[in-house]
């Protein structure tokens, strides 16, 4: 069962302090093999602790994206007595509205594991430190009516949980079914431990006040895009709300072969222009780069060119637009990235690539960084016809989507009204600002609660497709309200 547990991915941070939700008591797996454990659902994402005791082996996951058609996928560690380093954990799943079979389930490392829930309420889970005659994590969730798991990850590989014994008295005691005792005043105020073999020491409560990481937010933006020639580059957007100024600091990357096109007279005509939208309606030029330069490494073919640019600067709150100057009449793949120091007073809330699909196969992409604490509500689209809302002319019929985390396809979608998820696309498009789409228009969109990550959206559809298409990022950082 532990090698199930076994999937791709990176290990990442554990929260810190206590977190409570809407708690599954139940299983993964099957009959036999199964692993306990607890699923607590929590306003933004979840996190699951398990043991299994045939295997010895324990799974915690913390990190759990959902969508809007309450499709999950949690990220983790599992670690078992024969395996004591700890391995990366991931899965996908879903929420079902009926109370008839499974409330959840999912599917770790392509295995098909059901998470059956046999009571559902609430827990709150809290994380500890064990010091003394050994050391670990002691993760604990105390639910209702004395329902509570325990999972306790030593630092020297030793791996035990289990549904908890507490008791309610003086003191206040949680016991695994080994003997393992972890003792305090209160349910969230542990203080010492005992453990099974006589080993023994004191336990500190890990409390949110001890992370010191800066809250989620908007880091960067980048278009990517192979054009032809005689063909204009992709267009970057993005807007910054809030007050005061920010560095922003914009790279620019130009590759192509030298055997076409007017690679001679590239260097000194391609620059990098920041126009920024004015309360007329119209692009005022702010900066201009030098022209690129060319770049003698990092060629990857004998007749390969790459042209690099450069661009620091301080902006405040407004719209803007990065463009590729002098590129036209060149075949090349172009990427446009602008990095972002936002703070608490000023943010990046939106990004976008505007783009002519050319009636061939093309290559579009719009991508972002989301770095530190928390989850973002956001929006994600790839709009063809809803641009007639702007007056546009010549815009592409039946756009899709998909939406990749970390280098993999996560989200997909075509034609946004058609699924179960349509009314929460509507209201988060209200609520992050979004211009409207009409009920019947074929654009895609995805409304999911993100984290921090790279993510890349990708424009897809028929080769032949013809006409202008958006893809565009929304992002809600003060959650309440935000549905």
């Amino acid at each position: 069962m532990g090698a199930a547990f076994c999937a791709l991915g990176a290990a990442t941070a554990w929260p810190m302090g206590s977190v409570a939700g809407e708690a599954y008591w139940g299983s993964f797996g099957e009959r036999t093999g199964r692993i306990e454990g607890v699923f607590i659902r929590t306003v933004s994402d979840g996190v699951f602790i398990g043991f299994d005791e045939e295997s010895k082996t324990g799974a915690f996951s913390f990190d759990v994206d959902w969508n809007s058609e309450e499709r999950f996928e949690l990220r983790g560690f599992s670690r078992s007595e024969d395996s004591p380093e700890s391995q990366p954990t991931r899965g996908t799943g879903r929420m079902f509205a009926s109370s008839e079979g499974p409330l959840l389930e999912s599917a770790l490392e392509e295995i098909d594991l059901n998470f059956e829930a046999f009571e559902k309420g609430g827990a709150t889970l809290s994380r500890y430190r064990l010091e003394g005659e050994t050391q670990g994590e002691l993760i604990l969730a105390l639910g209702e009516a004395g329902r509570s798991f325990g999972l306790f990850l030593g630092d020297d590989g030793y791996v035990f949980g289990s549904q908890a014994k507490t008791e309610e008295g003086k003191r206040f005691r949680f016991e695994t079914n080994r003997g393992d005792r972890f003792e305090g005043e209160s349910a969230d105020a542990l203080t010492s431990y005992r453990l099974s073999d006589g080993r023994q020491g004191k336990v500190t409560s890990l409390l949110p006040e001890a992370l010191e990481a800066e809250p989620i937010a908007l880091r960067s933006v980048w278009s990517y895009s192979r054009k032809a020639e005689g063909a204009s580059p992709d267009v970057l957007h993005f807007i910054l709300s809030g007050s005061g100024t920010t560095e922003v600091t914009f790279e620019t990357v130009v590759r192509g072969d030298v055997r076409s096109g007017s690679w001679a007279s590239a260097e000194s005509a391609m620059t990098l222009e920041i126009f920024r939208l004015e309360d007329d309606g119209e692009w005022q030029s702010q900066l201009e780069s030098a022209p690129m330069v060319r770049l003698k490494g990092g060629v990857t073919h004998e007749f390969e060119t790459v042209f690099s640019g450069y661009l620091p600067s301080i902006l405040g709150e407004g719209t803007y637009l990065a463009q590729l100057n002098g590129s036209d009449a060149l075949a090349a793949e172009v990427e446009i990235v602008a990095n972002i120091e936002s703070s608490e007073e000023l943010k990046a809330i939106n990004g976008s690539v505007l783009y002519y699909c050319g009636g061939q196969a093309s290559d579009h992409r719009f991508g972002f960084d989301l770095r530190g604490e928390g989850v973002a509500s956001s929006l994600i689209r790839n709009v063809g016809p809803g641009l007639d809302y702007f007056d546009m002319s010549d815009c592409a019929i039946d756009p899709s989507l998909a939406v990749y985390r970390e280098g993999t396809k996560r989200w997909k979608n075509e034609d946004w009204n058609e699924g179960a998820g349509a009314a929460l696309i509507a209201s988060r498009g209200d609520a992050l600002g979004a211009f409207p789409l009409e009920e019947a228009s074929a654009d895609a969109a995805i409304a999911l609660s993100l984290g921090q990550g790279r993510y890349e959206a990708l424009a897809q559809g028929s080769s032949d497709r013809v006409g202008f298409e958006i893809i565009e990022l929304y992002c809600g950082f003060a959650s309440e309200g935000i549905q």
